[in-house]
Formats: structure tokens, C-alpha cells, sequence
């Protein structure tokens, strides 16, 4: 597995930007579909129905029945209750976690000085940030970064608007 992560920043008459990438690759997971109830666990199986899952999309779209005999569909046969056949450990819910990640975008502007001076402040910067806005992967049920259970809480996207005044 590789890890890693590069960051740019740069400014222009008041303007300033910082990025910050981060990655991994070479790195693999397992889809964990054991039904296993216990919410305090840190892994949480993906099985639908049982232990008051829910069913995801991507599963009840994509699915083996009679009438959708694909079998490179995405879940086996569903059922309301838990089938060992569903769940059994194989490379079947092998997936590829290799991803790039926007981290952190900062975006800022410095009121220039002859125009703060006139209102009574020294500094005044407008900006505005983000975390966490693009992942790009090849895997779209759920975020990578969360490996094998797409039922735990996920990474959050967060965005903040903000304004600088030094007086």
C-alpha cells in the first residue's frame, strides 16, 4: 500500500489559494457482508434485512433474481433473513481502494491596505475553505476510505465561509 499527499499554495495581488492532495493506492478491501448486529463494533456488515440493515441502493439495483440472472451482479439472491451462502469470505467482495482525494481547499482574498486603513483596520481578508469536496476512485457505493462496511458514519464534506479583521 501507498500513501501519500502534496499540497500547493500560491498568491497574486491579494489573492491566495492552498490545496491539499491526499491518496493511496496499491490498497485493497474487503465488502464485509456478515449480518452482524452489534452497532458498537467497529466493522458493521452490509447485509440488507438483517440486524435492522437497511438495504443499500447499489444493492437493491443490482442484484441476482430470477428475472436479473447476471452473475456479475453486485449482491446475491436477497433475502429478509441472513443466507450463509450471501455472506461467505471470497475475492468476490474484493475491491480496489485506491483513491485521490481533494483534502483541503483554502481560497482567500486581502482587502488591499489603502482601502482598510480608510475604515479603521489594519487587515481584512475575505476567504473561504473546504474539506474533503472531490474523491476520485473507481469504487461508487461508498467512500473508500472506509473500507469493507459502508454503514458506518462517513467522512464529512465540510465547507466554511469566513472573514478576517485585525484592527
Amino acid at each position: 500500500q501507498l500513501e501519500g499527499g502534496f499540497g500547493v499554495s500560491f498568491g497574486y495581488h491579494g489573492f491566495d489559494v492552498n490545496v491539499f492532495m491526499q491518496g493511496a493506492s496499491r490498497v485493497s478491501f474487503m465488502i464485509d457482508p456478515t449480518a452482524s448486529a452489534d452497532w458498537s463494533s467497529c466493522s458493521v456488515g452490509t447485509a440488507p434485512f438483517v440486524g435492522n440493515h437497511a438495504l443499500l441502493k447499489a444493492w437493491a439495483d443490482n442484484h441476482w433474481s430470477e428475472t436479473n440472472r447476471d452473475c456479475y451482479a453486485l449482491w446475491p439472491r436477497l433475502s429478509d433473513t441472513s443466507r450463509p451462502n450471501n455472506e461467505q469470505a471470497s475475492t468476490w467482495w474484493l475491491r480496489d481502494g485506491s483513491y485521490l482525494r481533494l483534502k483541503t481547499v483554502e481560497i482567500g482574498y486581502t482587502v488591499p491596505e489603502k482601502i482598510t486603513k480608510r475604515v479603521g483596520l489594519q487587515q481584512l481578508r475575505i476567504y473561504g475553505s473546504g474539506m474533503n469536496l472531490l474523491s476520485l476512485n473507481s469504487f461508487k457505493i461508498w467512500d473508500v476510505e472506509m473500507g469493507g462496511s459502508g454503514l458506518n458514519y462517513p467522512i464529512q464534506r465540510v465547507i466554511n465561509l469566513g472573514l478576517s479583521l485585525n484592527f
